[in-house]
């Protein structure tokens, strides 16, 4: 009988806790989402200044055939203004729950001298959003919910 009250007790803290676990779980992922979309960003700043190349993340491109939420690095190629865009690695995918926006697609810029297209990206799931901004001389900064 003892053993029953205690599994019971137990059981009812779990439901408790479960909740609030999930909640936690969430928020890490888009904070985690959002900061790695800061490094990848700042990376494509970084390869555009060292290697004298236009660098550009771009999310949800139908010429880079990605899938929603999804995400990947490019160098321009050849001459400058040339349109010619070749894959810099692999795609990154954002975690289960966490949407990409804003909806379509969208590409940020990076210039040979570290410049860049401004622009904002918003990472959002239940917990909230982030939102990651490019200004025009190419900061990357993220702010939780509005800048």
């Amino acid at each position: 009988m003892e053993v029953l009250i205690a599994l019971v007790v137990v059981l009812l803290l779990a439901g408790i806790a479960t909740p609030s676990l999930l909640r936690t779980r969430d928020a890490y992922r888009i904070r985690t989402a959002a900061w790695e979309l800061v490094g990848t960003l700042r990376l494509a700043r970084q390869r555009a200044v060292t290697e004298h190349r236009r660098t550009r993340l771009v999310v949800n491109a139908a010429g880079a055939a990605l899938e929603p939420n999804t995400y990947v690095l490019q160098q321009e190629e050849g001459a400058v203004l040339s349109g010619v865009w070749i894959d810099l690695g692999p795609r990154y995918r954002l975690p289960g729950g966490v949407s990409l926006g804003p909806a379509g697609a969208v590409s940020v810029t990076f210039s040979a001298k570290g410049g860049a297209d401004p622009g904002t990206l918003i990472l959002a799931n239940v917990t909230g959003e982030y939102r990651v901004v490019v200004n025009v001389v190419g900061r990357v900064t993220v702010c939780q919910g509005a800048c």
